[in-house]
């Protein structure tokens, strides 16, 4: 190829994937490019009345929102290792979402609102400073300075793979239930599932139930593991399932891990998409 074709060939080329693909991260073998939304708390007392919206280049979705009735009742109702108020001062919120995960198709706005004000963080991803692969914390404001903030952690991810979990109980005796389940890759983790002695679930101790989750669907670096830790209880305080099932992140495929307790079974079923 002469060198004239070939510069030709390069800027046809150029042309063809576009700036867009130029300015992101390289594109690496069989994952897509996600965000994924770790943790968001709020610097303040109990749980804001608020709404929090995720957008990417194909949709957008509400990841938490709470009226003022709704936020009262569930601080009164908070598990006491997570509604304890941090040295920072920061109170997690339970996020109920997203349910598909975050693609970057395009840039993507966390955006907030509560009462009359809004704030929102762009995550550029044409801007060469921003981080891939890696846990990134900022500070959420609305411009009237009125309300307190929200902490947000995320993490864009260059070849992530989607996870959706399942979570199943089989209790031996009581049907009741309350407790943690969190999930955990090298990023950090993010809350499943959470409730307290006062706001358990009714289940079955005749066939298996299936939790529900406040968020079930995760992106997972595919080079990394994804850790499911299970704490639950029923009503006389007594331990059902307390434990850890681990696997790796995989492509198309599904994992199925059982975690036996002292009085019951969990099954967790990850189902794992491109």
């Amino acid at each position: 190829m002469s060198h004239n074709l070939e510069a030709g060939f390069k800027v046809r080329e150029r042309e063809r994937i576009g700036l867009k693909t130029l300015c992101s991260p390289p594109m690496l073998s069989f994952g897509r490019e996600m965000a994924e939304v770790l943790s968001i708390s709020y610097k303040g007392r109990g749980d804001p009345s608020c709404t929090i919206i995720v957008y990417d280049g194909k949709r957008g979705q509400i990841i938490y929102t709470q009226s003022s009735n709704q936020a009262g009742k569930r601080a009164s109702l908070r598990p006491s290792n997570s509604g304890t108020q941090n040295a920072n001062n920061h109170c997690p919120l339970l996020l109920t979402g997203p349910y598909r995960v975050i693609s970057l198709d395009g840039c993507v706005v966390l955006e907030y609102n509560i009462d009359d004000c809004h704030a929102e963080i762009l995550l550029d991803i044409d801007d060469p400073s921003t981080k891939y692969n890696e846990a990134v914390t900022e500070e959420l404001g609305c411009t009237c300075n009125n309300h307190p903030r929200a902490v947000v952690t995320y993490a864009l991810l260059s070849n992530a793979v989607e996870a959706i979990v399942e979570v199943k109980l089989h209790q031996q005796r009581e049907n009741t239930f309350y407790g943690r389940i969190i999930a955990r890759s090298y990023l950090g983790e993010v809350v499943l599932f959470e409730s307290n002695n006062e706001s358990m679930h009714i289940g079955s101790s005749q066939e298996p139930t299936t939790i529900p989750l406040s968020r079930s669907v995760l992106a997972v670096p595919l080079d990394s593991s994804l850790q499911i830790e299970v704490d639950l209880q029923n009503h006389s305080n007594g331990k059902i399932v307390k434990g850890l099932a681990t696997c790796q992140a995989d492509l198309n495929n599904y994992h199925v891990l059982h975690l036996d307790g002292e009085d019951g079974q969990v099954d967790v079923k990850i189902t794992w998409s491109d």
